[in-house]
């Protein structure tokens, strides 16, 4: 009851582990977004088969999907620090498989890059439920969750940046990527310290 209390007394503008939790969204959400929007021809552009490109396509929104209920359970059993590091570890993971992909000419890295990206992105909407109930409590829920769900703007800005600064999508795509990725993860492990329960 303490904690509740305690949370629901935070200012989410006023509060650093927002800014955390935010840039760290807009960072997975953005590469998701990149492998999403590209899958298909960067599959072609590594000289995979018209067909099998196309069924990864169609493969990605299955894995999206399965892993946002993954991360649920890993939430309800480790945490969202916990939680948190996991993605942004897949995440960075990920990027730095994809542009071994590209830099390798590898086709069958790059669909492993993509599956551990997609991944990453589709566990982000319960982390931003988990959040912000977690660090505001219940009682004005809809808001901050209203407020935290706009991370999927920043992510858009953020994907679009990344590909017209890189000329579309190449090896210099997934190495940006890749070094956002790891801020991703940096800022993850800040988040955990920031949030961490004070001891009595």
């Amino acid at each position: 009851m303490e904690e509740d209390e305690e949370a629901a007394r935070r200012s989410i503008f006023r509060d650093p582990a927002f800014y955390g939790y935010y840039l760290w969204a807009i960072i997975i959400l953005g590469a998701g977004l990149v492998v999403i929007g590209t899958s298909m021809q960067g599959a072609l552009e590594l000289n995979m088969d018209a067909t099998f490109a196309a069924t990864l396509v169609g493969i990605i929104p299955i894995v999206n999907g399965l892993s946002g209920l993954t991360m649920g359970v890993i939430y309800d059993k480790k945490g969202l620090q916990f939680s948190m590091i996991l993605v942004a570890t897949v995440s960075f993971a990920a990027c730095t498989v994809l542009a071994c992909a590209f830099l390798l000419g590898l086709g069958w890295l790059y669909v492993i890059g993509c599956l551990m990206m997609v991944m990453g992105y589709g566990s982000v909407a319960p982390q931003a439920t988990a959040f912000a109930r977690e660090r505001y409590g219940q009682k004005r829920f809809p808001y901050h969750l209203a407020i935290v769900n706009t991370d999927i703007a920043g992510g858009s800005a953020f994907q679009q940046a990344v590909m017209s600064a890189c000329g579309g999508i190449s090896l210099f795509v997934y190495t940006a990527m890749a070094v956002f990725g790891a801020v991703a993860f940096v800022t993850s492990l800040i988040f955990a310290r920031i949030t961490k329960p004070k001891k009595g």
